[in-house]
């Protein structure tokens, strides 16, 4: 039986928003009996492997997450996701970190335990889907420069897991641009760490514009 080192959970609900529009945090919007962020939450509330869990929120929205009822740890958040996740990852005490969107509602326990079981053998893995369209690189004017080999190519997705003292060194060792990052996953491919995909599903999206939420409506 797998044995698992402790284990912090760190949900992401600090987002800018900028693409979804609106007056309030989409995490904190209405989707079917709770909010966006509740199912998270409740998800790893659930988890035999969790020990802690982190919410990272944006500052000036206490009162929005306070409203959800919770005794949970939580931060705040940063100008970016790197910065984010490091404010998270600097209270953690677990010895792996498990790292989820707050805006996908829709995690499951298989996520989350089979992130944590491979942890066993890898020191970082992603929860991912493959690509069902052809992906197509351009330049700067739109121009096809290369289509990619879409057997090879996979749309990433959270949780992400991770050995908590290798992401702290990924996230100070990177000294580049921090608007590349797009996540974690990338740091520790940064510093030579290699990503175990783990495969996941459709229906795990994240909320990202006001169409995410009703096509989510189908799904809770």
């Amino acid at each position: 039986m797998f044995q698992s080192k402790t284990v912090s959970a760190i949900i992401l609900a600090a987002g800018s928003g900028t693409r979804f529009g609106g007056d309030i945090n989409k995490v904190y919007l209405e989707l079917g009996q709770k909010k966006v962020l509740q199912y998270s939450i409740d998800e790893f509330l659930l988890n035999k492997y969790i020990d802690e869990i982190i919410v990272v929120i944006k500052d000036g929205e206490d009162e929005l997450y306070k409203k959800l009822g919770y005794n949970i740890k939580t931060v705040y958040g940063g100008e970016t996701r790197k910065d984010s996740v490091y404010n998270a990852l600097k209270e953690a005490k677990g010895e792996i970190v498990i790292i989820h969107d707050g805006a996908r509602p829709f995690i499951t326990q298989d996520f989350i335990n089979n992130s944590i079981e491979t942890m066993q053998f890898f020191k970082a893995t992603t929860v991912g889907v493959k690509v069902k369209d052809t992906i197509k690189l351009v330049d700067e004017n739109n121009v096809v420069i290369e289509t990619v080999d879409r057997s090879k190519a996979w749309q990433i997705q959270t949780p992400q897991c991770f050995d908590k003292g290798t992401l702290i060194k990924a996230h100070e060792s990177y000294n580049n641009d921090i608007s590349n990052v797009v996540d974690d996953c990338m740091l520790m491919e940064e510093i030579g760490e290699t990503v175990r995909i783990i495969e996941g599903d459709y229906t795990n999206i994240k909320i990202t514009t006001k169409e995410d939420i009703q096509l989510a409506k189908n799904f809770s």
